[in-house]
């Protein structure tokens, strides 16, 4: 009798644990099931406000305003509204679409907004030209932005507003549309053509071409000539460009090769007969 009481013992034990269990699942229950109900209603009614918002017609893009006006190549911008106008303007996705102006080499920067009913405001940086470049003697042109980007392919020759720059000591021997063809010294030479632009010489005379080694020396056209070496660092060399006034008359001028600035003492390579 002793060993049967034993065993009722052990499994009463086992009962009580077993209602204790179910009985704490079922607080925890009541306390969770709740909190869920209520997030499925949530989601529920979100989910009914969006289909409500993403149907409604009066939230479709309608405009595509770019700024500045007219940046856009025709074919860009009939392929962006293509794209994007008539979509629901909660759907559109803004990075999408600066990402797509970007694959344009002309658009450096473009940043897009959503402007509620039915607008995309986009404002562009645009690429600025800097010269018209050319990787082999006689080759094809082509413009380059300021950050090293060919733009377009052109004749250098019948285009104007730019300077001319040889880049014959690259790697690279034919310009390529939107691709990244910097030579080496390009960024000093950016900044100090802008740099000359407020020089007192820029009154009277115009860089009229640009040239880069393969170390980056920069060397520069007054008008027809003479030519001006400034070697890696021109910006350096810009409160001794007054060294070059007794050259640059007409002519003396027609006399010389070119001027090195890049010494204490001027050099004066006179043209051979």
């Amino acid at each position: 009798m002793a060993k049967k009481k034993k065993k009722t013992g052990k499994r009463n034990h086992w009962t009580k644990g077993l209602q204790a269990a179910v009985s704490g699942g079922g607080r925890i229950l009541a306390r969770v099931l709740p909190i869920a109900l209520l997030s499925v209603l949530i989601f529920l009614g979100f989910t009914r406000v969006r289909d409500a918002l993403y149907a409604d017609s009066a939230l479709e893009v309608r405009q595509i305003q770019i700024t500045p006006a007219g940046i856009l190549p025709e074919a860009l911008k009939t392929e962006l509204d293509r794209r994007w106008l008539g979509r629901n303007i909660f759907s559109a996705d803004v990075e999408a679409v600066s990402k797509f102006l970007t694959q344009d080499p002309a658009v450096l920067k473009a940043e897009t907004v959503k402007k509620f009913p039915a607008t995309l405001d986009v404002r562009i940086t645009p690429r600025q030209p800097f010269a018209y470049v050319s990787y082999v003697r006689g080759g094809q042109s082509a413009v380059l932005s300021e950050d090293g980007v060919i733009l377009e392919l052109a004749d250098a020759k019948t285009a104007g507003g730019k300077p001319t720059l040889d880049a014959f000591e690259t790697k690279w021997k034919k310009p390529v549309k939107g691709i990244w063809m910097a030579p080496k010294g390009l960024e000093n030479s950016v900044a100090f053509y802008h740099q000359f632009q407020q020089h007192p010489l820029a009154a009277q005379e115009e860089i009229t071409r640009m040239s880069l080694d393969y170390l980056g020396n920069l060397t520069m056209t007054l008008g027809t000539g003479p030519e001006v070496k400034l070697g890696r660092y021109p910006l350096q060399l810009l409160r001794s460009l007054h060294k070059l006034d007794p050259f640059l008359d007409p002519a003396e001028r027609a006399k010389i090769q070119y001027v090195d600035l890049q010494f204490k003492d001027v050099i004066v390579k006179k043209r051979t007969r």
